[in-house]
């Protein structure tokens, strides 16, 4: 009986590349199998990927989210120093009070803040910090509208302006970090309370 014919791949005798029927068809399936493995985990992969994408996409505009709401509560908090200070430099006590009002409002939102979901560490720190001193600001603006005294109203000046500088380090921290999660085609930032939101000066 005579051998089995040889096939040659490219037509070049080479004992490397040529081979019988039988063992070509083993070659091909043994590289079609090797191919679809590497096919699937290739396809698994990318999906994979794929899921990673849209979960990172979501957790940044939730972040985003989160962060452009607790700017505009800083905006509103701001304001709302902005009025105290005024007030108390002029010694206008009773629209002080007014002020202490609105930054107790204000207090309100940031302890409804969920601290420990903000995306930042070190703003939870900037926070609270600066709520610390608006509730002294309030204990000493009670204290201060029953019996004022020209050192009441430097220590609640003091009390505001560290206030304030905590609320400005506080939405520095949030604008830097908006900007970094912006993306084209994302909403714009906007930094201004809305006018219901702002305290308002009233004649005296």
């Amino acid at each position: 009986m005579s051998p089995s014919p040889e096939y040659c791949l490219f037509g070049i005798d080479h004992w490397l590349i040529c081979m019988q029927k039988s063992e070509w068809a083993s070659w091909v399936q043994a590289v079609g199998s090797i191919l679809a493995i590497l096919g699937a985990a290739g396809i698994a992969w990318w999906q994979y990927l794929k899921v990673k994408r849209a979960e990172a996409e979501r957790a940044r505009v939730v972040d985003r989210a989160k962060l452009m709401a607790l700017a505009h509560i800083l905006v509103r908090a701001q304001a709302a120093i902005e009025i105290a200070r005024h007030h108390i430099a002029s010694e206008d006590l009773k629209h002080f009070y007014l002020a202490v009002d609105e930054m107790g409002s204000v207090r309100a939102l940031i302890d409804r803040v969920p601290l420990f979901e903000i995306p930042i560490p070190g703003l939870m720190g900037k926070l609270q910090d600066a709520n610390r001193y608006m509730v002294r600001c309030a204990v000493l603006g009670r204290a201060l509208y029953e019996a004022p005294t020209a050192e009441g109203n430097a220590i609640i000046l003091k009390a505001i302006e560290a206030s304030a500088a905590q609320l400005k380090a506080a939405r520095d921290i949030c604008v830097s970090h908006i900007a970094k999660l912006t993306c084209p085609g994302d909403p714009p930032v906007t930094m201004e309370a809305p006018d219901d939101a702002k305290p308002v000066e009233r004649d005296r």
